[in-house]
């Protein structure tokens, strides 16, 4: 996670992820905050982090357009796995598994919201994060061109 991110608001929302603490309707209902355990997106399963986060068919179609949008730009082959998205892939770049969180983030957020995903407001996210980093690595200014040049054509 570290190497990944530097703003602690997506480590702590990774972290959650890892240690299974992220609430979804599931939890909600099994401890008795929410009556119904149904996805927010689709209504027809449980909202669990594995549908929520990838089973879950509105949450197919944005991770679809994301790994379109990653090839196009990255000029790698990307492949969202489960396994991949929820804990993160070591065989890919920082800048990859810094998507992916930032995808779940996205995703969270919509549903917390109660508004459907959208995949130019995803990538409104993106660039937000792109001027954050660039802000919070000051002086490194290197570091930060090192990780966002495959897709620094995207981002401007």
């Amino acid at each position: 996670i570290n190497s990944c991110c530097i703003d602690n608001r997506t480590r702590n929302f990774q972290f959650k992820i890892l240690h299974r603490i992220t609430t979804t309707q599931t939890f909600l209902h099994k401890i008795g905050i929410s009556d119904i355990d149904a996805c927010f997106f689709c209504n027809e399963e449980p909202e669990t982090l594995e549908h929520l986060f990838y089973d879950c068919r509105q949450t197919a179609k944005m991770i679809t357009l994301v790994q379109s949008w990653l090839e196009k730009y990255t000029n790698q082959e990307v492949n969202i796995s489960k396994p991949a998205l929820l804990l993160g892939d070591p065989t890919q770049c920082v800048l990859i598994n810094h998507i992916y969180i930032i995808l779940k983030q996205y995703i969270f957020t919509c549903k917390n919201k109660e508004t459907n995903m959208n995949f130019t407001a995803f990538l409104k996210n993106i660039k937000e994060i792109y001027k954050l980093e660039m802000y919070l690595y000051g002086h490194s200014n290197y570091k930060h061109q090192k990780k966002w040049s495959s897709l620094q054509k995207a981002l401007e």
